[in-house]
């Protein structure tokens, strides 16, 4: 009996609907597998996207820290500075007429590229106290300073044959880039609205200290000293 109907059963077996239904199976199988996919994609997604912004991010944070070039024929990067601490420099001053400085510097001072509105000027003389008498008698630096009728656009100018002019202020000098203008080397840094520069030429150490000065106006200065 059950061989008959097994039998019965193997002459009745339609061979279209079976295909029929293995495809629908497989149709429906194969759609649950795209939903999974789909879905599971989402989360990788979102992972990459992420991705993508932070190093965005942090690209644009070094581009604006790092020095920047800006002047591609003369290999100028300004090194950025993040902040300024003042220093209570213990100095005397003393003004002085301007033709009794130039006469014992290496540059023509007629031949600097100042700003056309620059046109004030008061230049002194910067004393350190010796060690032995205590007493402001060390030459540490001359001082050119040039502004405007406003007083709100400056240079200053300091240099020394001796040692590098003082300061009284200081700021992290560390991993910076150094500049070159016709073969001598210079550090260049900028702070906000202000542009230092320190190098040495001839044999004369120079410190310059620019505020609400064009970097192009900058430059100009720089290349008309270095010459």
């Amino acid at each position: 009996m059950f061989k008959k109907q097994i039998k019965e059963e193997v002459f009745d077996f339609d061979k279209e609907r079976m295909k029929k239904q293995i495809l629908a199976e497989y149709e429906r199988d194969n759609k649950k597998m795209n939903k999974y996919v789909k879905w599971s994609l989402i989360p990788i997604c979102l992972v990459v996207i992420m991705s993508i912004i932070i190093l965005y991010k942090n690209n644009s944070n070094i581009s604006l820290n790092n020095p920047t070039n800006v002047d591609k024929e003369n290999n100028l990067n300004f090194n950025k500075i993040s902040e300024i601490k003042t220093l209570d420099a213990d100095v005397k001053t003393e003004f002085s007429d301007l033709a009794i400085l130039w006469p014992d510097i290496l540059i023509d001072g007629n031949g600097l590229k100042l700003p056309e509105d620059l046109d004030k000027t008061k230049a002194y003389v910067l004393f350190t106290k010796e060690a032995e008498t205590d007493k402001y008698t060390h030459l540490n630096s001359y001082v050119y300073n040039y502004f405007n009728e406003g007083k709100d656009r400056n240079i200053r100018m300091a240099f020394s044959k001796t040692e590098k002019p003082i300061r009284d202020y200081y700021f992290n000098e560390k991993d910076a880039k150094k500049s070159n203008i016709n073969d001598y080397e210079l550090l260049i840094y900028n702070y906000q609205k202000i542009y230092f520069a320190e190098f040495k030429i001839k044999e004369y150490y120079f410190d310059i200290e620019t505020e609400n000065i064009t970097q192009e106006e900058f430059i100009s200065l720089l290349k008309s000293i270095i010459n």
